[in-house]
């Protein structure tokens, strides 16, 4: 991987501008759920509008999605974007899907992310809005949490999405494993799965 200058980069500047004027781009292909656009809502709600959208120089949009989406939902006039004018089309569309795939590959590392939620918990603050169901606390919390990537909120549409998990686990987690996978399967309203 060849080094970067900081000065060989071109400038990004930040700007608010009406919403009215963002394009969606028909060619994105990543799917935002009811439910995570209400989430981003809501972080948007609480934090503010803290991460722009990215827009190419005919307004499209390139990344966020679903921030716009929020948007729309939460009646803002004004949205912060930042125009990415420097990258060719091909460079566009590779980006749009770069920008979604390469935040799918980490990962939390549990403990840590335990520990902050319940440092939030014991300052009452609302934890949530940090986007997890009540399932994935409770599971959190517990110290379990498949590493499978198919972890659905409630009221997403699964409908012909089908997978096999295979969890190692000692005898005397069994019992323990089954209640969280049980309890997955409720909170996100799957039927015909089974759990040997």
């Amino acid at each position: 991987m060849k080094a970067i200058e900081m000065n060989d980069m071109p400038s990004i500047e930040i700007r608010n501008v009406q919403i009215e004027k963002l394009i969606p781009n028909s060619s994105n292909a990543r799917m935002h759920s009811e439910g995570q656009i209400e989430a981003i809502a809501k972080s948007i709600q609480e934090f503010g509008f803290n991460t722009p959208i990215l827009i190419d120089a005919k307004n499209v949009i390139i990344a966020g999605h679903a921030r716009y989406a929020a948007a729309r939902k939460l009646g803002l006039a004004i949205v912060p974007i930042v125009m990415l004018s420097h990258l060719n089309e091909k460079q566009k569309q590779a980006y749009i899907i770069a920008d979604n795939q390469l935040s799918l590959q980490s990962i939390w590392d549990y403990e840590l992310l335990n520990d902050a939620i319940q440092e939030l918990k014991a300052a009452d603050f609302n934890i949530e809005i940090l986007g997890f169901s009540q399932a994935e606390l409770k599971h959190i919390e517990m110290g379990w949490l498949a590493e499978s990537g198919l972890i659905a909120s409630a009221g997403e549409n699964l409908d012909g999405i089908k997978g096999k998990i295979t969890i190692l686990c000692q005898q005397d987690q069994i019992n323990i494993i089954k209640q969280i996978i049980h309890d997955a399967i409720d909170a996100a309203g799957l039927e015909d799965v089974q759990i040997r």
